[in-house]
């Protein structure tokens, strides 16, 4: 894990890498886009350092009453979307000798909803209550907010055994929940739009037992089946798709009937989908052959020529030829290549989540170095890079505003930067000793402090240029 000092120095190269690229073209005055924020709810627009003048709110009041405060910590894995999961921690071994079992089991078993635009907890839930267990254990391993279900979707081990349940956003209830055989371990749920797919371990070795249901209705599984580990299911927001007795096949989300796909020889081991939509990869004799589907199975277009799937964004699919560097922009409706440039060898393209513009990342491991590089998604010119040591970030983006956050190996945020998404242009940056306790939760920057209190990031009103 790269020591204070050297994030510190990764950060002022990355600052400076931003700043240097992005002096091209400055003068002109940039245009932002206007579109709906991509795959979420708006994140917030902070064209300058933020101060803690925004809402606040004590987490150790409203989430664990009862619990002393050294004796938990809180985090969200939502760094997306309005509202978000926050679900409590505790201390280290030994600094958690003066906690008592209950207050660890009141943390292990504890899941609260958070509204971040106003900073209001809307229910905090102990699932002790809800699921019983014999030995006290009821431990929490996932939690997402699924809001085409307007449900929050959680995992829990109840005595060993993994049980996954759908609690009503408004109010925590359990709406709906299912447990795996005693002997089973589950892994963790896979959702699209308001499905789930649940997949857990069979007696068969290099097979697993998949249950796909509404995720509101999670107790009521439409589909049923053991499948071989290497053809595991692909979920879109209204179907299944799997390899079924050596058949390429869709299972309906809302009845389980199963309808072959395509001619029944569809290669479902290279797919990306998105939405309803499902886009397959097949080599053949003749090279490579891209086909989409729609959400009812349909196929839509198939072409060969183009390449081998390399991302999914907005507007487009991208596609890379083997053993080149060459990327095009494939129309996601028509199948016609829009454009073609350079993307290099090994590079996935995708939307930034928040985003209002039809832009492409491209993502590329460059060794000792990752390289961000943003194109136009219209024309595919190259508007500007952004290079980082090889580090796990997390990338969003408001409508004029990018951040980019940096985390150590153990997922502590060690530096955000923050840039024009237009220019690329270096807005402000925070340093290690400023984000250790401060991250994104559903798209507004929010700090902790050692007692407990959540505290909204926010900047001074500014006018943007273009605006």
């Amino acid at each position: 894990m790269p020591g204070p000092a050297r994030i510190a120095v990764l950060l002022a190269v990355m600052a400076a890498t931003i700043a240097v690229v992005a002096g091209v073209g400055t003068a002109l005055t940039p245009r932002y886009g206007d579109l709906e924020p991509y795959g979420t709810t708006p994140v917030a627009d902070l064209r300058t350092r933020p101060t803690t003048e925004g809402w606040s709110v004590n987490l150790a009041r409203a989430v664990m009453p009862g619990v002393p405060v050294r004796c938990v910590g809180f985090q969200s894995s939502d760094s997306t979307g309005r509202y978000v999961v926050v679900t409590g921690t505790t201390p280290s071994l030994g600094s958690s000798s003066r906690c008592s079992q209950a207050s660890v089991d009141q943390i292990d078993s504890t899941v609260a909803l958070l509204d971040t635009d106003t900073g209001r907890v809307l229910w905090s839930k102990n699932l002790q209550g809800s699921f019983p267990s014999r030995s006290g254990a009821v431990l929490l391993e996932y939690e997402s907010v699924v809001p085409d279900a307007h449900s929050v979707l959680v995992q829990l081990s109840v005595d060993g055994v993994s049980t996954y349940a759908a609690l009503s956003m408004t109010s925590g209830d359990v709406l709906s929940s299912t447990a795996l055989d005693p002997e089973s371990t589950g892994g963790l749920p896979t959702v699209s739009g308001g499905l789930v797919l649940i997949g857990g371990s069979v007696a068969r070795s290099g097979a697993t037992q998949y249950e796909l249901a509404q995720v509101d209705r999670i107790g009521e599984p439409v589909w049923t089946a053991v499948l071989d580990d290497d053809h595991a299911p692909i979920l879109t927001d209204t179907a299944a798709f799997a390899s079924i007795d050596g058949r390429s096949s869709r299972i309906d989300a809302d009845t389980g009937r199963i309808t072959q796909l395509g001619n029944g020889s569809v290669d479902l081991t290279s797919t990306i989908s998105d939405s309803g939509e499902l886009f397959t990869s097949d080599t053949l004799r003749s090279g490579v052959v891209v086909t989409a589907y729609d959400d009812s199975g349909r196929a839509l277009w198939t072409r060969s020529g183009i390449g081998d799937l390399s991302g999914l964004t907005r507007d487009c699919l991208m596609t890379s030829l083997p053993g080149t560097s060459r990327g095009s922009c494939v129309d996601r409706a028509t199948g016609r290549v829009r454009w073609s440039t350079d993307i290099a060898t090994g590079s996935f393209a995708y939307s930034v989540p928040g985003q209002t513009t039809n832009q492409i990342m491209v993502y590329r491991n460059k060794g000792d170095v990752t390289e961000l590089d943003f194109f136009d998604g219209a024309t595919g010119r190259l508007q500007y890079p952004i290079e980082l040591p090889p580090v796990s970030f997390t990338i969003l983006a408001a409508r004029t505003t990018g951040y980019l956050q940096v985390s150590s190996d153990s997922g502590t945020p060690t530096g955000i930067t923050a840039f024009d998404t237009r220019t690329g242009k270096q807005l402000w940056t925070l340093p290690e000793a400023g984000t250790r306790d401060t991250s994104f939760w559903g798209g507004q920057l929010v700090r902790l402090s050692k007692n407990g209190v959540a505290t909204q990031l926010v900047d001074r009103p500014r006018t943007v240029l273009g605006e």
